[in-house]
């Protein structure tokens, strides 16, 4: 439901409010962009909420606390998904070329490049199911996605990105 609110927001201060003043039952996260160049990343918890900017014109968030480790977890809190420890400066480093492409093409090919990429396979931002593992707990990526905030295309490569193109929806975010 608060998902929806924020979505639902017609302006990006009314989407923030609805984030720092939700009390959020469980963590969740929301990395929120507008097409003016603004973006910020929230975790919400129960308890404090904590936030980040982009840095070096990126901001890229993993399947872990960030900002700030809640104080109620800060005594023993370890990472639940190692692997996104790893994924984040991979990410941050290959969206890089992204943050400096002038063209659409451009962008949408770094980070295609960037979501394809391997490092600590199959536990990588390109993830694929771990072999080692029963196939109950496997992960795979099922599908990537990328916004042109300037257009409002919408692009997806269903299934892992090293082996699918991005291909244009047939809908528009700002139709």
């Amino acid at each position: 439901m608060i998902r929806r609110l924020v979505l639902d927001s017609p302006t990006i201060s009314d989407a923030l409010r609805v984030l720092v003043n939700t009390k959020a039952h469980i963590a969740s996260n929301a990395l929120l962009t507008h097409r003016e160049g603004y973006s910020i990343d929230l975790e919400t918890t129960p308890g404090p909420l904590g936030w980040e900017y982009p840095s070096d014109g990126l901001l890229v968030h993993g399947n872990h606390y960030q900002a700030f480790v809640p104080p109620q977890l800060a005594a023993t809190h370890r990472p639940m998904s190692p692997d996104s420890l790893l994924r984040v400066p991979r990410a941050r480093q290959g969206l890089a070329a992204a943050a400096k492409a002038e063209k659409s093409e451009d962008v949408r090919s770094a980070v295609h490049i960037a979501m394809s990429d391997h490092l600590g396979f199959p536990d990588s931002l390109c993830e694929h199911p771990d072999a080692r593992m029963p196939a109950v707990i496997q992960w795979s990526t099922l599908v990537s996605s990328c916004v042109d905030l300037t257009t409002g295309e919408y692009y997806v490569a269903p299934g892992t990105p090293c082996e699918h193109p991005y291909e244009l929806m047939p809908f528009n975010l700002y139709e």
